[in-house]
């Protein structure tokens, strides 16, 4: 048995979504496996957990360089610093989980992805996400479901999917066409921060916002909308959805 991994029962399903958001890179040999392990825990979970792969631009194993990919964003950079409590030097891969801590630590290698997802997925939301759209406009509807007092931020995303290019492999060598999955590409509400602040919203209250889509290159894209609740300068991700556009 690989006593690498941390083997979790499954509780009661419930209608609680985990986000994990992977600090990853281009030249990262150990990425690739990790990516392995995002894609089984998403299929083990019927899909209920959510990935965003993030290139922090601080991080120099993001440096597209001569002839690398160029993922890198200064949002992923704040988020890593700001949430996460990572650096420039936070090793890769390191992966955060519902921006909460296990064992005293936001940053978890991927070998236990899998433990925290599972201990998340037990919790029940008290929020619900409902996105709908197209190419052009996402529109997001936030329900509280059972009279919560939190206050509440949402983070929406848009992630690039399936793009061919080259990846660094365990053994060193770099494979040229590799697929990298969930690749963070913008935030939708807010240029300025990591999330835009919503407050209170009563039981019977919806908050509705209807967002332009910027101009989209490629076929396979994602929206990803996170609400988060913001007390003492944390952001324990609440409830997370994805809504799959096709750009054909």
């Amino acid at each position: 048995m690989n006593d690498r991994f941390v083997e979790t029962e499954k509780g009661e399903a419930t209608n609680k979504k985990v986000l994990l958001v992977d600090f990853t890179g281009w030249q990262c040999i150990n990425c690739p496996n990790a990516a392995e392990t995002a894609a089984k825990i998403i299929s083990g979970s019927d899909e209920r957990v959510i990935v965003v792969s993030m290139h922090p631009d601080i991080i120099s194993f993001t440096d597209p360089k001569a002839k690398g990919p160029d993922f890198r964003s200064a949002y992923a950079s704040e988020y890593l610093t700001k949430i996460a409590g990572g650096s420039s030097s936070t090793p890769l891969p390191s992966g955060v989980i519902d921006n909460v801590m296990f064992g005293g630590s936001c940053l978890q290698d991927f070998e236990n992805w899998s433990y925290c997802a599972n201990q998340r997925l037990m919790l029940s939301s008290d929020y619900s996400i409902e996105l709908t759209g197209d190419t052009e406009k996402c529109h997001v509807k936030v329900t509280n479901l059972n009279a919560a007092t939190d206050n509440i931020g949402l983070m929406l995303w848009l992630l690039e999917d399936s793009i061919v290019a080259p990846q660094k492999q365990p053994d060193g060598t770099t494979l040229p066409e590799y697929t990298h999955r969930h690749v963070f590409r913008k935030s939708l509400l807010s240029e300025d921060g990591l999330y835009a602040e919503i407050g209170h919203i009563s039981e019977s209250v919806e908050c509705n916002e209807e967002i332009e889509l910027p101009e989209m290159i490629g076929e396979h894209f994602i929206v990803v909308a996170a609400v988060v609740r913001l007390k003492d300068e944390t952001c324990e991700v609440l409830q997370v959805e994805e809504m799959i556009i096709n750009n054909h």
